[in-house]
């Protein structure tokens, strides 16, 4: 599998290292992390070439959909996977209605996890 490289946006530091070290494990990923949406969008927004994103709904200011909307905006927005402890009807509309690719309550099964990255690469690489 040929190396992509991640956005993975969470607040919580430790969920964030864990997930960067699963991921380069599981996945040979390539992970960076961001800690809030401004910093998310700073590291979309330079250039960097991401084959799919994961963001925490939940975050201070912006959230990961709000987020994700912004990245819309500027063209800077990859397939991207919403985690979040607060997957009701409302917010699954709301973030696909945005366009996220996929939306994964917590507490998150790797397995899944793993299965909708692929996913979310392969349609990033077809596009």
């Amino acid at each position: 599998m040929a190396t992509h490289r991640i956005l993975v946006l969470d607040d919580d530091m430790d969920t964030c290292l864990n997930l960067r070290d699963v991921l380069q494990v599981m996945g040979d990923y390539q992970v960076d992390i961001a800690p809030d949406g401004a910093s998310a969008l700073d590291l979309m927004n330079a250039g960097h070439s991401y084959g799919a994103a994961i963001f925490d709904l939940k975050l201070p200011k912006l959230d990961g959909i709000q987020v994700y909307e912004a990245a819309m905006r500027s063209g800077s927005a990859v397939p991207t996977i919403l985690v979040s402890a607060y997957t009701n009807s409302d917010t699954q509309k709301r973030a696909y209605d945005a366009g996220l690719f996929r939306v994964i309550s917590k507490p998150v099964s790797m397995d899944q996890l793993l299965l909708s990255l692929i996913a979310a690469i392969e349609t990033a690489d077809k596009n």
